[in-house]
C-alpha cells in the first residue's frame, strides 16, 4: 500500500502542475507610475491652487521621491523629477510651513539640493537656472547662475529682471537699468506689468526723462592713460583694479606643474565673474590660433621667445552691454556658416562700432626654469602695464521721449491691423489709391493714472465709407520707449436689458473727460438721414482697470446737449 501511495503521488503531481499552467493567470495590478502621480498631486496642491493642502503636497513629495529612488530613468526624466521636487519643497516652505521655523529651513535646503541635482542631468532648461538662483543666499552666488541662463537664452526676461534687481539693490544703477530695459523688451504683457514700474523708478531716480535705451556703444568714450607694475611667480595669479569697475589680471593656465605653464592676459569687471567674462578677448583679434594675450609656451613658442615678445598690445571693452553685443556679433562671424551673409556682414559692422580701449604689457624682466627633459617655463616675471582708463559721456537716449513724439498715423495703422487680426480683415480690402488710415483725432491725457500722458488716436480706415470714424486706439509709451496699445473692451451684448448700440449708425467721436475715455455717437430716429441723427447723443464712458479699459457707464444725452 505504501508503494502504491508513492506511485500515485509521483503520477498526480506533474498532472496538477500541467493543469495549473493551463489555467489563466490571476490578474495583477499594473506598476505604479510614481512620477505621474507625484506630478498630478503637485499640480493639485500648488501654492495658489484652490483646495491645496499640506498633506496633499507632502504626498506629492513622497511619490516623487519614490520615483527618484526606484525608477530607471534617463537624464531628462531624472532632471524633471528633481526639478518637481524642488518646486514642491519650495511651495511647502513658503505656503504651508511656519515662518522662521526649522521645518521651513529644512524644506528650503531640500529645495536647493533638489534643484542643484536637476542641473546635473542633461541640458537644463533656462527656467531651471532661474529657479536655482532663487535658492541661493548671496548675490555673488546668484549672478554666475543667472549669467549661465542668459548665455543659453539672452532673451530670457525673468533672468534679465532677476539680474537687474540684484544690481539695483546693490546701487549699481547703470548695470541694473541695462538688464531691466532688456527684461521689459523681452517680457510678456503679464511680466511687463511687474517689470516696468521697477525700471521706471530707477530711471526717475537717475533723472533720466527719456525712457528709450541707447544701443550698446552709443556713449561718447574717451580715456586717460595710467600705469602700474607687478611681479608674478609660476602658478600665481595677478589682479589689479583700475578705472571705475575694471580689473587687469594675469590668469595662470593651471597648477604649477601643468604644461604648458604661463598666463593669459585678461580684463575683468568687478561685478561679473572672471576669467569667464573676459572683456579683453572679444576686442583683441585674432580669435583663432596665437594671440598676444597668451603669455606662455603655446603655439610653438619657447619660454625664451615668449618673454621676448614685448610690448604686448591689447584692446578691451569697458561695459557689459558692449561685451554682450560683441559676443553675439562674434558668434555670427566665427561660425558664419550658421548665418546668412547679410547677418554676418551686419555683425562685422556692429563689432567695429563698439567702443574699445587700448592697453599694453611691457615685460621688464624674467627668470626661466626647465626640466631634465629639456622643457622650459617662465618661473618669474616682472612687468609694467599701461591702460587707457575709460571715461563715458552718456549719449542722449534714442527714440521718443513722450507719447507725443509718436506718429499718430503709425499708431492708427497699428490699431487697424489689430482690429483686422480680430475680425479677419486685411489691407487687400482697401480700394485702389485709398490710404490705409486717415487720422481725424489725436488726444492726450493720463488715462492710466500713472502720472504720464497716454494717446488716443481715432480716424477713418480705407473701408469706412460714409459711417465716419471707424477705428481708434489708446497707446502709452513704456519704460523702454516703445508704444504699447491698451485694450478697450467694448460692450457686446445687452446692458440692463437694452441694446446699447440700438439706433446708432457710426459717426464716432472721442474725448478724454475727467481722466476717462469717452466715445460719443449720434442717436438716430427711424427717418433721419445718415448725415444727421436727431435723437440726441449716446456716450460710452470707459475706466482703466490696470489691464484694460472697461465700460463704466452709458449715458443718453438729449438733443442739443
Amino acid at each position: 500500500m505504501t508503494g502504491q501511495r508513492r506511485t500515485s503521488i509521483a503520477i498526480t503531481w506533474p498532472l496538477a502542475a500541467l493543469l495549473a499552467a493551463s489555467l489563466p493567470a490571476a490578474p495583477q495590478d499594473p506598476p505604479v507610475d510614481h512620477f505621474a502621480r507625484g506630478q498630478q498631486l503637485l499640480e493639485k496642491n500648488c501654492g495658489d491652487c484652490y483646495g491645496a493642502t499640506r498633506a496633499g503636497l507632502e504626498e506629492a513629495i513622497a511619490e516623487l521621491r519614490k520615483a527618484r529612488d526606484t525608477g530607471n530613468f534617463d537624464a531628462p526624466r531624472l532632471r524633471a523629477i528633481h526639478r518637481l521636487l524642488g518646486q514642491a519643497y519650495g511651495t511647502l516652505a513658503h505656503v504651508f510651513l511656519p515662518p522662521d521655523s526649522e521645518e521651513k529651513n529644512q524644506a528650503l535646503r531640500r529645495q536647493h539640493e533638489s534643484l542643484e541635482m536637476a542641473l546635473r542631468y542633461g541640458t537644463p532648461e533656462t527656467d531651471l537656472y532661474v529657479e536655482y538662483a532663487a535658492t541661493l543666499a548671496r548675490p555673488q552666488e546668484q549672478i554666475p547662475v543667472l549669467l549661465d541662463a542668459l548665455t543659453r537664452d539672452p532673451r530670457h526676461a525673468d533672468a534679465r529682471f532677476f539680474l537687474g534687481m540684484i544690481f539695483a539693490n546693490a546701487a549699481e544703477n547703470e548695470e541694473a537699468i541695462y538688464h531691466l530695459r532688456l527684461a521689459v523688451e523681452y517680457a510678456t504683457p503679464l511680466q511687463a506689468k511687474e517689470f516696468e514700474p521697477r525700471l521706471q523708478a530707477l530711471l526717475d531716480a537717475a533723472g533720466t526723462s527719456a525712457p528709450a535705451a541707447p544701443p550698446a556703444g552709443a556713449s561718447a568714450a574717451k580715456c586717460s592713460w595710467s600705469k602700474f607694475g607687478g611681479e608674478v611667480k609660476r602658478g600665481e595669479a595677478f589682479a589689479r583694479p583700475f578705472g571705475r569697475n575694471l580689473v587687469f589680471y594675469l590668469e595662470p593656465n593651471g597648477p604649477a606643474e601643468s604644461n604648458p605653464p604661463g598666463w593669459t592676459i585678461g580684463i575683468g569687471h568687478r561685478l561679473y565673474p572672471r576669467p569667464r567674462f573676459d572683456f579683453l578677448m572679444p576686442a583683441t583679434p585674432p580669435y583663432r590660433f596665437w594671440n598676444p594675450r597668451y603669455l606662455d609656451t603655446t603655439y610653438g613658442h619657447t619660454a625664451q621667445q615668449a618673454v621676448q615678445i614685448t610690448p604686448r598690445e591689447f584692446h578691451f571693452f569697458a561695459r557689459y552691454a558692449d561685451l554682450e553685443a560683441a559676443q553675439q556679433a562674434l558668434e555670427k562671424l566665427l561660425w558664419s556658416g550658421n548665418h546668412s551673409a547679410e547677418d554676418v556682414a551686419q555683425a562685422g559692422k556692429q563689432l567695429a562700432a563698439l567702443p574699445r580701449f587700448d592697453g599694453r604689457v611691457h615685460l621688464r624682466d624674467a627668470r626661466l626654469g626647465g626640466t631634465e627633459g629639456g622643457k622650459e617655463w617662465i618661473e618669474w616675471l616682472k612687468f609694467e602695464v599701461e591702460v587707457c582708463e575709460p571715461e563715458f559721456t552718456p549719449a542722449p537716449p534714442a527714440g521718443p521721449r513722450t507719447v507725443r513724439d509718436l506718429d499718430p498715423r503709425e499708431l492708427l495703422e497699428r490699431a487697424l491691423r489689430q482690429n483686422w487680426g480680430t475680425n479677419r480683415g486685411s489691407p487687400a480690402d482697401c480700394p485702389e489709391n485709398v490710404p490705409l488710415v486717415t487720422v481725424a483725432q489725436t488726444l492726450y491725457g493720463d488715462l492710466t493714472r500713472d502720472g504720464r500722458e497716454d494717446a488716443v488716436v481715432g480716424g477713418y480706415s480705407c473701408v469706412s465709407g460714409t459711417g465716419g470714424m471707424d477705428v481708434f486706439g489708446v497707446f502709452r509709451l513704456n519704460a523702454i520707449g516703445k508704444a504699447v496699445q491698451l485694450w478697450v473692451t467694448e460692450p457686446r451684448g445687452p446692458i440692463n436689458g437694452r441694446d446699447p448700440h440700438a439706433d446708432l449708425r457710426g459717426k464716432m467721436r472721442l474725448a478724454i473727460e475727467d481722466g476717462r475715455l469717452a466715445q460719443s455717437f449720434p442717436v438716430y430716429r427711424k427717418d433721419d438721414p445718415n448725415c444727421c441723427g436727431s435723437a440726441g447723443t449716446r456716450k460710452f464712458i470707459y475706466r482703466w482697470t490696470g489691464d484694460d479699459f472697461v465700460l463704466a457707464d452709458v449715458v443718453d444725452l438729449p438733443p442739443g446737449t
